[in-house]
């Protein structure tokens, strides 16, 4: 293939294959197209079957964009499904790798208004109120929560058989840094989330790297 249209950092950039390689570009310096080049020579020159590829982003557009510079390059008929963002990925892994953990491949996912609708029974089992802003606060500590466990709240409440009990480190961090009752409302949530086989978009990363 020919490598047209890149300077010599570019190209260096494109070339490095071995090891972990990371590269600081700002806007307009040409990533997209050293990414699609780079993708382009891994198939063309180095041989690489583009289903043992993952190319991520985190935009759809950008995802959309990466790909069809790729498939100019190499063919639309050679390029990988996972060219796509790092939620695509994930939904697709997990609709075949999910029975793993005892769910069925047709989980649902929970979009903003699918997860405050839990939240608020949530809120109503515990006699608090539902305001608009009360629920945003406590969805934005749930988030925090989860990032902070590293995926320990799946095997705490999300599997079959969890024990509904998270860990202690996890456990004093909602005592220290969210609002009273926090706890109570995050375990009642994640019990329904269980009940309904539903996944929001923090889990599916969660549960993507737990399996």
């Amino acid at each position: 293939m020919e490598l047209r249209g890149l300077n010599d950092r570019q190209m260096e950039a494109v070339k490095a294959t071995e090891g972990v390689v990371r590269i600081i570009a700002g806007a307009g310096s040409g990533k997209t197209r050293v990414l699609a080049y780079r993708y382009a020579y891994i198939v063309d020159v180095l041989g690489i079957d583009p289903g043992n590829i993952l190319c991520l982003t985190f935009t759809n557009k950008a995802a959309a964009e990466m790909r069809n510079r790729i498939n100019k390059l190499i063919g639309g008929e050679h390029a990988s499904d996972f060219i796509c963002t790092i939620h695509s990925f994930c939904v697709k892994f997990l609709r075949e790798e999910i029975f793993r953990l005892g769910y069925p491949k047709t989980f649902q996912i929970l979009d903003e208004e699918d997860m405050k609708a839990i939240v608020k029974e949530a809120l109503e089992e515990h006699n608090i109120e539902r305001k608009e802003s009360t629920v945003e606060r406590f969805i934005k500590d749930f988030y925090k929560i989860k990032a902070f466990s590293e995926g320990s709240y799946i095997s705490s409440f999300l599997l079959p058989g969890a024990p509904e009990e998270i860990d202690a480190a996890t456990l004093q961090y909602i005592h220290n840094n969210c609002q009273e009752k926090t706890y109570e409302v995050f375990k009642s949530t994640l019990v329904r989330q269980r009940k309904y086989l539903s996944l929001d978009f923090e889990d599916l990363i969660s549960f993507t790297l737990h399996i």
